[in-house]
């Protein structure tokens, strides 16, 4: 009895039994994302709005220059925001500091889910409203860009609740197979003992 016990405590949930989980908890997962990324997104946004704003003034101001410059910008301001915030506020999940492997596995699970939010959410609503907004209205294009930036971001926080379970597991899923990679290939050298 006790070897089942154990066993049902050791087996993790398969995608499907995470994947409905995840569904019935969505709303809370979207609470806790808007906490979390919510600083970030409005720092980023103020980042995007600046790197506009500075296109325009050096004289580059087509859409395409515009929105790539709004983009760097908060990209920039946006991960520095998200994992300075998460280190800060977390600081006792990582006692060893932001070169720990806790911070690690946060960065990466983060940058797995981030990475699909991002091509499928955030990105083509970043673009799309941008280059909408610098073509069919006046808007100065540091507010532009902030309309545009905040916009997505709230359509990504939507996603990235909805993807996280998915991205995890992929993640760690690639991690193993690295982490098995590397033993076998150190296996075939031998020790300098």
């Amino acid at each position: 009895m006790k070897d089942d016990l154990e066993h049902i405590v050791e087996t993790p949930p398969t995608l499907r039994q995470e994947l409905k989980q995840s569904v019935r908890q969505y709303p809370k997962t979207w609470v806790e994302y808007m906490k979390t990324l919510g600083p970030a997104c409005l720092i980023s946004s103020v980042g995007s709005a600046l790197g506009q704003w500075a296109s325009v003034k050096m004289g580059y101001d087509s859409a395409a220059a515009t929105t790539l410059a709004a983009y760097i910008g908060g990209y920039a301001t946006g991960y520095s925001s998200v994992f300075g915030l998460e280190y800060l506020r977390h600081r006792q999940k990582y006692p060893r500091g932001i070169l720990s492997k806790e911070f690690g596995e946060f960065v990466g699970t983060f940058l797995a889910a981030d990475y699909v939010a991002d091509l499928t959410i955030f990105s083509p609503s970043f673009i799309f409203a941008n280059v909408w907004l610098a073509h069919h209205t006046k808007i100065h294009p540091a507010t532009r860009s902030l309309l545009a930036w905040n916009s997505a971001a709230f359509l990504y926080i939507l996603g990235m609740a909805a993807l996280h379970p998915g991205t995890r597991r992929i993640n760690q899923s690639i991690n193993k197979g690295v982490i098995s990679l590397y033993q076998r290939l150190i296996s075939h050298f031998p020790s300098g003992d």
